[in-house]
């Protein structure tokens, strides 16, 4: 049996880089841009589903509110792209390769979902609602 015990060197903010580590190639995230969600309920500030688009658009869900944000890459300009409505609870964002955008909801007032919605204007194309109550009686 192997032991292995962590140590710090004084002052280290993170635990140190393992020794065959050391020398893999790394990227350090520096910030970009800042998506303005609201100070109402910080617990709520959940950004998920991050996904590009072929027009070098960022798409995230904000799953406890229901909100779809766009950022443009190249401005850094954030906007509210959509609401989902019944309630939605996006869990994911999926863009699909002719541009519209596929979301996966936890919940909603008719359960477990999917919406696809108009890449220009956000508006539901189609919802696919109660999934789980018919994958039940399959």
């Amino acid at each position: 049996m192997i032991e292995a015990k962590l140590t710090y060197q004084e002052g280290d903010q993170f635990a140190p880089i393992p020794a065959n580590e050391q020398s893999l190639p790394s990227i350090v995230a520096e910030h970009f841009v800042d998506i303005d969600l609201g100070d109402e309920n910080p617990a709520y500030n959940i950004l998920e589903g991050l996904n590009f688009d072929q027009h070098d658009n960022l798409y995230v869900c904000v799953p406890p509110q229901g909100d779809i944000y766009r950022v443009d890459m190249k401005t850094k300009k954030v906007s509210h792209f959509t609401h989902l409505p019944h309630n939605m609870l996006p869990s994911a964002l999926k863009v699909h390769r002719d541009g519209r955008l596929f979301i996966t909801s936890a919940g909603s007032n008719h359960g477990c979902s999917v919406a696809v919605l108009d890449p220009d204007d956000g508006h539901v194309i189609k919802e696919l609602a109660n999934l789980l109550e018919e994958c039940l009686m399959i």
